[in-house]
């Protein structure tokens, strides 16, 4: 599927398309990961198979049939995901930098 996206829908999420792009990209990364172990575990079913029917000289061999999987495309699934407010992001140095202020704040209370 092939739409155009407007620049204000992903600022709208994202203070910087430059943050939404490596926001997505990071998605879709992840997505791309869960769906290779999902393939993965799809093909050692396949393999187990193929394997018990080699075993069994004596009968006649039929194809093996399964459906295709039709997974989503990571990078489309993770655009999708962010431009509907589902994906929640941080900074690691703000964060790191908020646990330092509150640490300061507990010790100078102390």
């Amino acid at each position: 599927m092939l739409y155009n996206i407007s620049l204000e829908d992903i600022e709208r999420h994202a203070e910087s398309v430059y943050e939404a792009v490596v926001v997505i990209a990071k998605r879709a990364r992840q997505i791309n990961d869960e769906q290779k172990r999902l393939v993965e575990m799809e093909m050692r079913e396949v393999m187990a198979e193929v394997k018990d029917d080699l075993l069994d000289d004596d009968q006649p061999r039929e194809p093996i049939q399964r459906p295709f999987m039709r997974l989503p495309k990571p990078t489309t699934q993770a655009l999708q995901e962010f431009l509907e407010g589902k994906l929640r992001y941080t900074y690691i140095e703000r964060e790191e930098e908020a646990d330092a202020e509150q640490s300061k704040a507990a010790t100078e209370e102390q």
